[in-house]
């Protein structure tokens, strides 16, 4: 039995095409939550306005896809994201090793990363847990009014 092959690589729009349909559901109610849009849409939006967009990929099967955009050209402050697919729960520890040195490199010239997250998306809260961000304490959001955290970490 051969060992699994890692990569990550900057993201393309038929990164989109591939993940959306294998989306980790916690995922799709986050979006759902937030923006009401749906994953498809969301993805190729998301890479179109990223600063820096990658993808890993397991075997060259996409497991996850992060990112971090910003409100303006002039902004000091980055929103990442990142959007699993089902497999990711098969390999998220190599890409774990993997996520503080890219997000490290995708926060050059930012002073802070922020963003908001699902209060159901338990994955998503340890990953930034893990990472070392400060997880406030959660509010109504997005167009549902869920509960969701809002998250930075200054770079």
């Amino acid at each position: 039995m051969s060992e699994t092959k890692y990569e990550v690589r900057d993201a393309v729009r038929a990164d989109a095409d591939i993940i959306a349909p294998t989306m980790r559901q916690v995922d799709r109610d986050e979006l759902a939550a937030s923006s009401g849009v749906d994953p498809l849409r969301v993805l190729r939006m998301s890479i179109r306005a990223s600063e820096v967009c990658r993808v890993g990929l397991a075997d060259d099967i996409p497991a996850c896809i992060f990112g971090v955009s910003k409100a303006t050209i002039v902004s000091d402050t980055g929103s990442i994201w990142m959007l699993g697919t089902d497999i990711l729960q098969y390999h998220s520890i190599p890409f774990l090793k993997r996520n503080k040195a890219e997000i490290r490199e995708m926060s050059i010239g930012l002073k802070r990363l922020d963003n908001y997250c699902d209060a159901r998306n338990t994955p998503t809260l340890r990953w930034l847990r893990w990472l070392g961000f400060t997880i406030e304490k959660a509010k109504p959001y997005g167009v549902r009014g869920l509960p969701f955290h809002y998250f930075w970490k200054d770079v």
